[in-house]
């Protein structure tokens, strides 16, 4: 069923008007990663929510009852979960993996490769980073993308580093630089962040 606003999907999905569904992703010689030419088509789950000016590539799998906000940006090889929340202008690199009942707020991103578990909450402008060499590998590229494991909660403006694991139940405060991995049940706070009593 077609209206004015958005296309109603057979299993209660909506996709809104301005949004871009199974882009096909194409490459040029500034970029290190090769595309494949075969991807399958994006499947988005029942009852999912797709908003104006979200760009969700092919070979994207979204689970139901997911809300995926405006300028939301999902590049291919992406799987996320059920019941997850991508607000405003959120980034998803290639092939990450988000687990069900996950959260991820307003501008951040999403690094190639990263897999967060269930039940994680990542606040606005977070940044997350896979390429320790900023760039400048001189031999074949190597993908290190950081981990954040279930129930870990990251505060606003944080940066996690490639390589970094973030344990179970864990924090990140606010406008933290993680270098090193956060231990389970964790706090951790500043510049670079260590460990501080709860």
């Amino acid at each position: 069923m077609l209206n004015e606003d958005y296309t109603l999907m057979p299993n209660g999905a909506k996709i809104f008007r301005g949004a871009v569904v199974n882009l096909k992703p194409e490459s040029v010689s500034i970029v290190k990663r090769k595309v494949d030419d075969n991807l399958k088509d994006t499947e988005i789950g029942a009852n999912t929510i797709v908003y104006p000016g979200a760009v969700i590539y092919a070979n994207v799998e979204i689970g139901k009852n997911c809300m995926i906000c405006s300028n939301v940006v999902i590049r291919d090889g992406c799987k996320i979960g059920d019941n997850v929340l991508l607000a405003n202008n959120v980034t998803l690199n290639y092939n990450v993996k988000i687990g069900n009942r996950v959260k991820v707020m307003d501008n951040s991103h999403l690094t190639g490769g990263m897999v967060i578990e269930d039940d994680v909450f990542i606040s606005i402008c977070v940044s997350t980073s896979n390429d320790n060499t900023i760039g400048r590998h001189t031999g074949g590229y190597v993908c290190n993308p950081p981990k954040i494991r279930s129930g870990a909660r990251i505060g606003a403006g944080a940066n996690i580093l490639p390589n970094i694991i973030v344990g179970r139940n864990s924090i990140v405060a606010a406008g933290a630089v993680v270098t090193h991995n956060v231990p389970e049940s964790a706090l951790v706070m500043g510049v670079p962040a260590r460990e501080r009593i709860k």
